[in-house]
């Protein structure tokens, strides 16, 4: 499969979402962590606004290796072979709504 950007006449959800992060997060420095980041479009337009260190977070290995290209994340992660959580359960803190997609970037097995 030969991987391209979302070229979708009228799609700016990552040019949004960037022009959206620096009103809840202004401190360029901090570590954000772009979740199915597939290409890299998010990535590509929080680093022109600034922000320094951008994590990729994808199931698709392809769509990683794309974005590598770009030069915008600092580091790039498929799935994880275990994660580990410790006293992070209560209301303020990690809900059970998010274990399904703990589970999801976890390696089976």
């Amino acid at each position: 499969m030969l991987l391209q950007d979302m070229e979708i006449p009228g799609f700016t959800a990552h040019i949004e979402l960037a022009e959206t992060v620096p009103h809840f997060i202004p401190d360029m420095t901090s570590r954000l962590l772009d979740c199915a980041s597939g290409t890299g479009l998010l990535g590509q337009e929080l680093k022109k606004r600034g922000f320094l260190r951008i994590d990729a977070l994808d199931t698709s290995k392809e769509s990683l290796d794309y974005s590598r290209k770009k030069q915008v994340y600092t580091n790039y992660f498929y799935t994880y072979d275990g994660i580990c959580m410790c006293a992070a359960m209560g209301k303020a803190h990690v809900r059970p709504d998010c274990f399904p997609e703990l589970v999801r970037i976890t390696k089976p097995g």
